[in-house]
């Protein structure tokens, strides 16, 4: 038994019953494949090998030959696209023109005018100067070189009666000379540039300043300027001076001499100081000018009295800040009323921190005593309008010592009428 399975094995095995002959499907498959393929040398559907291609050998010049035709090819293409381009432009700049002469209708103007077959060859008003369809001979004449003295032209036209008024005359007619329209300037926009670029065009500046006084120097058109001398560098200065016999007297002009720079030193800067606060000044009186409403809202408090430093601080503080314009006058610490004039978003801000940010009833402290000092504050808004005009130039606060000067002092600034209404 184990003889048989030795039989049956490697090429001692018998062909499976697929692979025979007699294997109708195994014919089929060879008749219709063309045989079986895997026994096949080539295959029937393989790739097949790629075709070799012959080696191409430039000859001497013809790569630069080409390159220089492609070149020509796009100078011509460049060519043609510049001057193609100019046309247009030209076309469009002669566009404008007969648009800004009046010779053709502007965009969306075109709705305006009517058919071109309705336009009469001549209109009514040229009728007097036309005959029989061409220009009346007496208006092609050049009056130019005429005379104002000579005659001939009225003689001509009394030999023809009614002439006149068929014909009437041009002569003394002024044509007016064209002139051009005025052109807004084109603005020049404004240059920002960074703090390293700021310094660097003021040091050039100053370069040219200084180079400048220098040149003018050598010239003669100015004199030259002093040595600047001190004690540390005197022996430097006038080392070559041999006049110098009396050292001490030296010394004394060299201190005077530094006294009068170092003076003259404060006096330019007083003077830069003052400029400063003046231009500050006018633009802040600039600045409220401009910002003057053409009305404003005008808002009455009356209190009981206002003690505490705290409250008088804030009150003054944010009057300035808002830019109000009013007052705050008080008697001794006492009752006292408070006149803002302003515009609504101030007088809103202002308006909340009085009747609502600001408690009139907290204690302070008083610095000199140490001692906590109670207050019964509390006040009311007497009323609130819009009003023109305002006699007051800023906002102030003060302490008046009696009613009549609180009065005074409202009746300046035409505000008077507000102390009856908190029956003050």
């Amino acid at each position: 038994m184990g003889n048989d399975n030795n039989t049956n094995r490697g090429l001692n095995r018998k062909l499976h019953s697929a692979l025979s002959v007699e294997n109708v499907n195994l014919l089929r498959f060879q008749g219709r494949r063309c045989g079986n393929p895997y026994l096949q040398d080539v295959q029937a559907h393989g790739f097949e090998p790629k075709a070799r291609v012959s080696s191409h050998w430039y000859e001497p010049g013809e790569v630069v030959q080409h390159a220089a035709k492609l070149r020509q090819e796009n100078r011509e293409k460049s060519e043609e696209e510049r001057i193609r381009w100019e046309a247009e432009l030209e076309k469009q700049q002669e566009i404008e023109r007969k648009i800004e002469i009046g010779e053709l209708p502007d965009k969306h103007e075109e709705v305006y005018f009517t058919d071109l077959s309705d336009v009469p060859d001549v209109e009514w008003w040229d009728v007097p100067y036309i005959k029989d369809g061409s220009i009346h001979e007496k208006y092609s004449l050049d009056y130019s070189t005429l005379n104002s003295d000579d005659e001939s032209d009225d003689e001509e036209e009394e030999e023809e009666e009614g002439a006149q008024d068929k014909f009437p005359s041009i002569r003394y007619i002024q044509h007016p000379v064209p002139i051009e329209r005025p052109r807004a300037a084109v603005p020049v926009a404004e240059i920002f540039l960074t703090k390293n670029e700021r310094k660097k065009a003021r040091r050039n500046t100053r370069k040219l300043v200084r180079q400048e006084k220098e040149e003018k120097i050598k010239l003669g058109i100015e004199p030259k300027p002093e040595p600047k001398v001190k004690l540390s560098n005197m022996m430097n200065v006038y080392e070559n001076d041999a006049n110098i016999a009396d050292p001490t007297q030296w010394e004394s002009i060299v201190r005077r001499q530094v006294a009068e720079r170092k003076r003259k030193h404060f006096e330019e800067n007083e003077i830069r100081h003052q400029e400063s606060l003046k231009r500050r000044k006018e633009s802040q009186l600039q600045a409220h000018s401009n910002d003057s409403p053409l009305e404003y809202t005008c808002v009455v408090y009356m209190f009981d009295e206002i003690q505490n430093p705290s409250i008088r601080y804030k009150i003054k503080t944010n009057g300035k800040q808002l830019k109000l314009k009013g007052c705050c006058l008080h008697i001794q610490n006492g009752k006292g009323i408070i006149v803002a004039f302003g515009d609504e978003k101030s007088i809103r801000f202002f308006d909340k921190l009085v009747t609502k940010r600001i408690n009139w009833s907290e204690p302070y402290k008083d610095r000199d005593t140490e001692e906590t000092v109670p207050c019964d504050g509390k006040i009311t808004k007497v009323w609130q309008g819009l009003i023109g005009d305002c006699r007051f130039k800023g906002w102030f606060m003060l302490d008046c010592k009696d009613k009549n000067q609180l009065n005074n002092i409202l009746e300046q600034h035409d505000a008077l009428t507000f102390v009856p209404l908190g029956k003050f």
